[in-house]
């Protein structure tokens, strides 16, 4: 059912995915479906219920999906991966307190008010806490899945590249690498460095 891994080559770059039957939008949705599943049955209280903690669930998810995706598909490949690391960390906590402040809202007018019916304070420096640590797991988890998948495409792409050079130079040759450095190109053994 799900393959190990895939390897996909597209100009001179090297993909590593796992895809459950080799399709990545299968793979998230079932993904997010057992998150929904596993965190509803994780938070249910006995007092208020299963359906209480699918509903706290289903009205919280589009928040974290929203937060991981700019993750997963903006900061990391227009941050990260281009070593703008300042930038990198400034959007990633502006965008972990949005996301915060954002399930906040949706955990109080939705959740709170309409199916508890409790008189809390929309404004709650604790609540807006809890809602960005939960956040902010959940995005970490899956930002250090897809950096280890980046890490793994790279080491794919070194060792074709280094399969494509031993076929290129036969043994007992030795290759010669020229260096560039100072406006001057040198010219030096593999064996030397």
């Amino acid at each position: 059912m799900m393959r190990k891994t895939r390897l996909q080559q597209s100009n001179n770059k090297t993909q590593v995915h796992w895809y459950l039957a080799n399709s990545r939008p299968l793979t998230h949705v079932v993904f997010w479906l057992g998150y929904y599943l596993l965190f509803s049955l994780i938070w249910m209280k006995p007092e208020q219920g299963y359906f209480a903690s699918f509903y706290l669930e289903f009205i919280l998810l589009p928040v974290r999906i929203l937060a991981v995706y700019c993750m997963l598909y903006w900061l990391i490949p227009q941050f990260l991966l281009i070593k703008r690391y300042q930038h990198f960390l400034i959007a990633y906590i502006a965008l972990i307190c949005i996301a915060g402040a954002l399930q906040r809202l949706s955990d109080y007018f939705f959740y709170q008010q309409l199916l508890l019916e409790t008189q809390g304070s929309l404004i709650d420096f604790s609540a807006w806490l809890r809602s960005v640590v939960l956040i902010n797991t959940t995005v970490i988890l899956l930002a250090a899945i897809k950096i280890f998948t980046l890490y793994l495409s790279k080491q794919a792409e070194v060792e074709i590249l280094q399969q494509k050079l031993s076929a290129v130079e036969p043994e007992g040759t030795s290759s010669i690498i020229e260096l560039k450095a100072n406006r001057r190109t040198h010219r030096v053994k593999a064996e030397q460095i």
